[in-house]
């Protein structure tokens, strides 16, 4: 039997033991430490850095403007009635843009002297786009421009921080939101000083200078300005109405509007509202026929919550199967038109909108090369309503340009469109889907 000293030894042996055993196993484990922040970085400890494509080769040097396939960097014409955009690109613009939240406003200003004593704005909304060739793993950042659209461009620009710098140091100044706000009794062509870019706070975007582009408005094909007598003429030229016998666009603001003191309080009011301008004459031209009451008139905003909804779940499902294979090893990518029923009957082409990378893998298998496979597009929506779908919904109001089917990186399918807007239209928007290569992964820089 153990006396009380053996049971001593054995129980101090056995805590020795179990420390011992215990430091070993805690020595074994990783240690933990507080997540930080490296110096000088803005990225959250749960933030996840996003994949970023290298710059594409650019067809200039410099900043420059593309309308449809023509480019420049210096001087380029728009004719008064142009109802569809352009695009300012270049390498540095790009690289500035990356930087920028994405619900940056920017907005791109003419200064136009062809009134003597007068100094005329041009105020632009430049909305900040991106353009991912998967192919090629690129993607560039650019500004798109609707000069014609005085809607958007007054909803974006139309701050008094930035009306009021532009003019600073300007002779009876004034600011005009489209084309032909700005030329309404134009009979030759008016050519602006250097564009300039800003911020809607009043500040000029640094770095990125766009001087070197001159915007020069051809002038009204009539010889009397926009004079009428009534609004058929006015419509035909791309006006909503004869307002006081002059041609006027529904809801644009008045010239020497911005003056007033009273103003600001009526701009509030519509920003908000923007029905609302009916309510003030004396600062928005009102036709008496608003085309807001007829669905016809191609406007984006629905004022239908259920509606928004369906277009942004769209446009969300069209981006997803533009990053994802979708079809066998096709993606299906989407290009949108606005107010697509401005140009109909007309041409819709991959290529005028700036995209090659269409293809039908007809080279590969034979059997694409024939029937509805042969298209490269695969689907057109327009106000709502799917028109076509290959192999699905034949094209009833519209062919197939013949010989843009194809499958290379160098050509866009296009389609000529007839589409009566439906009578319970929401918009007026066109969105064609096409196919592109989905498995096409960047090996190095020969493969």
């Amino acid at each position: 039997m153990l006396n009380s000293l053996q049971s001593k030894l054995i129980l101090k042996l056995k805590f020795s033991l179990i420390l011992s055993v215990m430091f070993f196993l805690y020595s074994c484990m990783p240690t933990s430490t507080r997540p930080t922040l490296e110096e000088g970085s803005t990225q959250g400890p749960s933030t996840t850095t996003p994949t970023t494509y290298n710059e594409p080769t650019y067809p200039l040097e410099g900043i420059f403007v593309q309308e449809g396939v023509t480019r420049t960097s210096s001087v380029f014409s728009l004719p008064l009635n142009f109802n569809d955009s352009f695009l300012v690109r270049g390498k540095a613009l790009s690289q500035y843009l990356r930087k920028l939240p994405n619900t940056t406003k920017l907005c791109l200003v003419g200064k136009y002297n062809f009134t003597v004593g007068s100094d005329k704005f041009l105020v632009m909304s430049a909305k900040s786009k991106s353009f991912t060739d998967l192919v090629n793993k690129t993607t560039e950042f650019y500004l798109q421009v609707e000069p014609g659209n005085d809607s958007s461009n007054q909803n974006d620009c139309l701050i008094y921080n930035l009306t009021n710098s532009l003019f600073q140091n300007a002779a009876n100044p004034s600011a005009f939101f489209s084309l032909t706000q700005l030329c309404t009794n134009c009979s030759s062509a008016v050519t602006s000083t250097g564009l300039r870019l800003y911020f809607v706070n009043g500040e000029e975007v640094p770095t990125v200078i766009v001087n070197s582009l001159i915007l020069n408005i051809s002038g009204s094909t009539a010889t009397n300005g926009n004079a009428c007598s009534e609004s058929t003429a006015c419509k035909a030229r791309g006006f909503d109405c004869c307002l006081d016998g002059q041609c006027v666009t529904d809801g644009a603001i008045k010239p020497g509007s911005l003056t007033s003191s009273e103003f600001l309080s009526a701009q509030e009011d519509v920003s908000s509202n923007p029905s609302r301008f009916v309510l003030y004459p004396q600062f928005y031209f009102v036709c008496a026929n608003r085309p807001d009451s007829n669905p016809n008139n191609g406007t984006s905003s629905t004022n239908d919550p259920l509606y928004e909804s369906y277009v942004r779940l769209l446009e969300l499902n069209q981006l997803y199967a533009c990053i994802n294979k979708v079809d066998g090893e096709f993606s299906h990518c989407t290009i949108k038109f606005n107010q697509a029923n401005q140009n109909m009957p007309g041409d819709f082409s991959l290529t005028s909108s700036g995209f090659k990378d269409d293809i039908n893998f007809s080279t590969v298998n034979p059997n694409l090369n024939s029937g509805d496979y042969v298209n490269n597009i695969v689907k057109i929506i327009y106000a709502g309503q799917t028109v076509y779908e290959q192999s699905k919904t034949p094209l009833t109001n519209g062919t197939f340009t013949s010989g843009t089917a194809n499958d290379d990186l160098t050509s866009g399918q296009s389609v000529n469109l007839n589409l009566p807007l439906p009578a319970n239209a929401k918009d007026a928007n066109l969105y064609i889907t096409y196919k592109i290569d989905g498995t096409c992964e960047k090996l190095s820089t020969t493969l």
